[in-house]
């Protein structure tokens, strides 16, 4: 992802600065660093979000803006392919640990992926003081679309520092 984030800031010319580490251990980013932090779909890959939303706050400036973008929760309880019922969903919502490997339209091979409930991806956010402008989400119902949706507005979740 790295490599790709240096290929696509040349490509664009623009000047970046890259740093490797964990989404849950910001220690090395001063606090009220950055006035905007996107984080792509990448939730899913933490057992725990407890540390990871108190870093995010505490390295944005007051009034900073925070674009998220989460996996929601059915879409890993969800098997990896359509039945005759659509996607049934084969994984508790309440669980603990990784989700058993798998692939498919929601989810991705050879990667370690967590669940997270509703309760952890936004209420969780409310509590380390954030302000939820908006939920969007891209409309994975459709069969005629392959993939990743790609829509004219990006689909986040802004949300401001309080």
């Amino acid at each position: 992802m790295l490599d790709h984030d240096r290929e696509m800031a040349s490509r664009l010319a623009l000047e970046i600065h890259i740093i490797q580490t964990s989404m849950d251990d910001l220690s090395m980013l001063d606090d009220a660093s950055f006035d905007l932090i996107e984080q792509p779909e990448s939730t899913c890959y933490v057992p725990s979000l407890e540390l990871v939303y108190p870093e995010v706050a505490r390295v944005l400036v007051a009034d900073g803006l925070y674009i998220s973008q989460h996996k929601q929760p059915s879409s890993l309880q969800a098997d990896t392919g359509p039945t005759g019922r659509g996607y049934e969903l084969v994984e508790p919502y309440y669980r603990a640990g990784p989700l058993p490997a798998a692939g498919g339209r929601h989810r991705e091979p050879g990667t370690l992926e967590f669940l997270h409930r509703w309760e952890e991806l936004l209420g969780r956010l409310c509590r380390c003081g954030f302000s939820i402008e908006d939920v969007v989400e891209p409309l994975h119902a459709r069969d005629d679309v392959d993939g990743l949706i790609r829509s004219p507005q990006p689909v986040r979740r802004d949300l401001r520092a309080g």
